[in-house]
């Protein structure tokens, strides 16, 4: 009988979320029930759990970083625009031939630097589980107002529907 490399079997299993301890087996040619037993005597499952749980915490904080820098060279963009503009209407005598001319020029200025800083951004609502059983779920808007829990919206909906 051939040695098992244990530590190729965990790497193999802790890839993607979609193995299973029979994947193991079958790849390394070994007995399904002693894989179970040294998956479960080392946590894998609950290591894989943590490892794809901080990959994808990574990935967030990775990509929060990368728009951020993105809209900070929005914003500097969009100044330049705007400086360049007052700078050319200043120093050259540039006027908007009407009103209405100026009033779109400032609006579409102010409107990229808002757009990179997030400023009409609509807030949507955060749903967050009260609870280990996931029985209470409040939706929480942006200003702070709740809506009534899932559970006795659920209720009332069972009481009054006959389909239930």
């Amino acid at each position: 009988m051939n040695r098992i490399d244990w530590n190729v079997a965990y790497q193999f299993f802790i890839a993607t979320s979609s193995l299973s301890y029979r994947d193991v087996a079958e790849k390394f040619n070994i007995n399904y029930d002693y894989v179970k037993e040294i998956g479960a005597r080392e946590k894998w499952v609950e290591k894989r759990d943590l490892i794809q749980k901080a990959a994808l915490n990574l990935m967030e904080e990775r990509t929060v970083g990368e728009v951020a820098k993105r809209n900070i060279e929005h914003i500097k963009q969009s100044r330049l625009l705007e400086g360049s503009g007052i700078e050319a209407i200043a120093d050259k005598g540039l006027r908007p031939q009407t009103f209405m001319e100026a009033v779109k020029a400032i609006e579409i200025g102010q409107q990229l630097e808002r757009t990179a800083l997030g400023m009409d951004q609509k807030v949507s609502p955060k749903v967050k589980i009260t609870n280990s059983e996931g029985r209470q779920i409040h939706v929480v808007w942006g200003n702070g107002s709740e809506l009534s829990s899932y559970d006795q919206r659920r209720q009332y909906e069972q009481t009054t529907n006959t389909n239930y």
